[in-house]
């Protein structure tokens, strides 16, 4: 099980991770703290793609690999249900707000009530999300990062923004006030100083590799992670009976109670689910 979960974390931090336009139209200056402040840029004009556009082209082709091979691996038939499932829990966070925020512990989550004032973005996120390409196994099979980052990966950042543009630690805003300084460039490797209001500033070791400028770190991290994930992926087994059972039940307990709030019309019939649901 922890196999698998490893293997579609590494999935997730690899899609997730777009104004409309391919990641082919970025250009990057041949400097690395130049492309520290395209890629800044980019983000807080919305355009999400400029973190593929700024890998170099074997690591992209790396990437591809991974999501394919992990989608694959994937049970079609639980996939395709659990996203359907998730499509139906959108819904229901659309359909019941005012339950939600009337439950007696609605108060402790959203204390300053910025949570139900900004509900239509988190369900723009959900929405967002069970729209997508990755909604649907042979999608996720033929999927490509770069067009899903300038497409779907576009609306899920505008979505993030709205968000955090209500919160007092914006991540947005300080990214605009980022300062980025070359310190030094010896024998192929730059020292970059990172500098943010109120955080004490770091410096990063950059070298380039096939024309992109990339953290140190995470170049000589790169082949370890890679072997990392494969070994999770082939790890992956829908021959497992164990592992196949234990899927389809909770799927089922998860659709039983989808089931259960999908008829549910007042409030007190919520809260009471609500509780039976908290206190196990």
């Amino acid at each position: 099980m922890a196999s698998r979960t490893t293997a579609l974390a590494l999935a997730a931090a690899f899609l997730f991770g777009c104004d409309q336009g391919s990641s082919s139209s970025i250009s990057f200056p041949d400097s690395p703290d130049g492309t520290l402040r395209v890629i800044a840029s980019s983000i807080v004009k919305n355009q999400p793609q400029v973190l593929w556009a700024a890998l170099p082209k074997s690591h992209q082709q790396d990437i591809k690999k991974v999501i394919h091979d992990f989608a694959d691996q994937l049970n079609p038939e639980h996939y395709n249900k659990a996203f359907g499932l998730l499509k139906r829990v959108t819904r229901l966070l659309k359909d019941k707000k005012s339950f939600i925020f009337d439950h007696p512990m609605a108060g402790m989550v959203d204390r300053d009530g910025k949570l139900a004032e900004n509900w239509g973005s988190v369900i723009a996120l959900f929405d967002t999300l069970v729209q997508s390409d990755i909604s649907n196994i042979d999608s996720l099979k033929s999927l490509d990062p770069g067009e899903f980052l300038a497409t779907t990966g576009r609306k899920l950042l505008g979505d993030i923004r709205a968000l955090a543009a209500t919160s007092s630690q914006n991540p947005m805003a300080a990214l605009e006030k980022m300062q980025v300084e070359l310190v030094k460039t010896e024998d192929g490797r730059s020292i970059i100083k990172i500098s943010s209001p109120d955080k004490p500033s770091v410096e990063r070791a950059f070298v380039k590799i096939d024309g992109r400028w990339l953290p140190e770190d995470l170049v000589k991290g790169w082949p370890e992670l890679m072997k990392k994930a494969q070994a999770a992926i082939s790890a992956m087994s829908d021959d497992d009976p164990k592992y196949k059972m234990q899927m389809e039940m909770g799927l089922k307990m998860v659709e039983a109670v989808i089931d259960q709030f999908e008829k549910i019309d007042d409030q007190e019939a919520f809260n009471i689910l609500m509780s039976s649901l908290i206190s196990h």
